[in-house]
């Protein structure tokens, strides 16, 4: 884990603030140290202007392996995101169906725990039914932007839970 010594971590952060602020010329930069509000405070001062996006950022397409934007025909029916909400509605659809089933198995387990003695083989059957649950939380499961091949994955995994 990245930041478990933070005495180092500030020890090295000093290192390149120091080496920035040496070659303002050539990055063209100040840096330092500042709480939060003292950067909100420099943003305000500086006034700055931002582009404001009309367009939506959809469709999305992507190359599949070994294909180029820049060829023609790279793309497929399979190529294109349209948006977070519609892409791979059939995926989601079944997610949703899993976790209301893993939820209602669960339920039942903690009852059954509760009336009688806990059961360890009952608990860990339900551990593949927890790690696709888990699975199926990735940004790509959850938007609709996964590609193709890993979408079969994520049916083949939503099947072997079931």
């Amino acid at each position: 884990f990245k930041y478990v010594n933070p005495e180092l971590q500030y020890q090295n952060a000093e290192k390149l603030i120091a080496y920035i602020n040496e070659h303002v010329d050539t990055y063209k930069l100040r840096v330092r140290f500042a709480t939060v509000s003292q950067y909100i405070e420099a943003v305000h001062a500086a006034q700055p202007t931002f582009p404001v996006v009309t367009t939506d950022f959809f469709p999305y397409a992507f190359a599949p392996a070994g294909g180029r934007h820049d060829q023609a025909g790279w793309a497929s029916a399979n190529s294109y995101w349209s948006g977070f909400y519609t892409s791979r509605p059939q995926l989601k659809g079944y997610s949703r169906a899993f976790e209301g089933r893993a939820h209602a198995a669960e339920l039942l387990l903690a009852a059954s725990n509760a009336l009688a003695p806990a059961n360890p083989g009952v608990d860990a059957s339900l551990d593949t039914v927890r790690e696709v649950s888990g699975l199926l939380k990735h940004h790509d499961a959850e938007t609709g932007t996964a590609r193709p091949y890993v979408v079969e994955d994520y049916a083949t995994r939503l099947d072997g839970g079931l």
